[in-house]
């Protein structure tokens, strides 16, 4: 939806400025009427009569890492940069998507604090990936539209778990 709006934005400041720009209506305009499937909950299309045991899914409890809170309250970001294409190459070389590349990074990299840190490991590593359902279910909505996958890598005492086992339970 974010993405829509942002192209919706910069073509109407382009016709602002008299700027020859091409849209194959695949742009929505900021005088054209919203369409119905745009605004449709596909929640509710897809899932309505799906028992209610597939509404909710709980995990077991996750190993968390200890650690001092930010100093101010709220949440806190991290940002960093890498070569796309050093990166594609490297999840291409472990024959795994970029996405499983990056999530199996998380685990290993909680798995080594744990090894580090800690002396009981009685909890799963677990990673909560979000997946864009547009792409799976026919739907149109500028709603959100995600569903989450939970990656669990349980691990037992003296396990030696390399990032390619991260990969392949992914």
């Amino acid at each position: 939806g974010t993405l829509e709006l942002l192209k919706s934005i910069l073509y109407r400041y382009f016709q602002l400025l008299e700027k020859d720009i091409k849209n194959d209506d695949n742009i929505i305009k900021y005088d054209s009427n919203v369409g119905s499937l745009e605004l449709e909950d596909s929640f509710n299309k897809h899932y309505r009569n799906l028992p209610k045991s597939y509404h909710r899914y709980k995990p077991e409890k996750a190993y968390k890492i200890k650690g001092d809170e930010f100093f101010v309250p709220g949440n806190g970001v991290i940002i960093g940069k890498l070569n796309s294409k050093t990166l594609y190459e490297l999840s291409k070389k472990y024959n795994c998507t970029v996405t499983q590349y990056l999530s199996a990074l998380i685990m290993e990299s909680v798995y080594t604090y744990m090894i580090n840190y800690q002396t009981k490991n009685d909890k799963p590593i677990t990673v909560v990936l979000p997946v864009n359902m547009r792409k799976y279910l026919e739907s149109e909505t500028l709603r959100n539209f995600s569903l989450y996958i939970y990656l669990v890598q349980k691990i037992k005492d003296k396990d030696e778990i390399k990032l390619e086992d991260f990969i392949n339970s992914i």
